[in-house]
């Protein structure tokens, strides 16, 4: 089920409740600090890393035009940690060094930012500040606490590029928009 619904902090902004199915997914991951701008260094540098190691995937399966990545942010032992990854297949195999992490199955909260990638950190404030406060949606920090899904629409910093950010959402709950 997918509602689009408008928010009142920004009249021109949309964001879709979808069901997500569990997507599992491989990559490598680090811990997060406190500070914002130290995470996004380290965020960019994760990707970099990443990007130089995909090829280590065997029958990855992506081409140039049909491509998935995903960026996961999430908890484990009271630490914040994001994952730079891609989906997962069966007939992959990847080298020790990856890790696994699934994206769990549930209702969550798509929204879309477009633009500079250096301006996401104001997206995601204002998803968690403002839209989801606004429209009685309370994000379901147990399962992870979101991801970033990144497809042929990302063009690392130019105006037009697309990132959807997912927040869980907790069932049950009426948005004040319906």
């Amino acid at each position: 089920m997918e509602i689009a619904k408008r928010t009142k902090s920004n009249m021109n902004s949309l964001f879709r409740l979808v069901k997500i199915e569990l997507i599992q997914t491989i990559g490598i991951s680090t811990m997060l600090t406190g500070s914002q701008q130290k995470n996004f260094t380290i965020i960019s540098g994760l990707w970099k890393q990443f990007n130089a190691e995909i090829h280590k995937i065997k029958n990855r399966g992506l081409t140039k035009d049909n491509w998935e990545k995903f960026g996961i942010t999430y908890t484990q032992h009271h630490e914040y940690f994001y994952a730079a990854t891609i989906q997962y297949t069966p007939d992959m195999i990847p080298p020790k060094s990856m890790i696994r992490k699934d994206i769990v199955q549930g209702q969550y909260a798509c929204f879309v930012h477009t633009g500079n990638f250096n301006k996401i950190k104001s997206t995601i404030y204002n998803i968690y500040k403002n839209i989801l406060p606004e429209n009685n949606l309370i994000p379901d920090k147990t399962k992870l606490i979101y991801f970033e899904k990144y497809d042929n629409r990302f063009h690392w910093n130019k105006p037009g590029s697309v990132i959807e950010i997912f927040v869980p959402i907790k069932t049950g709950i009426s948005s004040s928009l319906s």
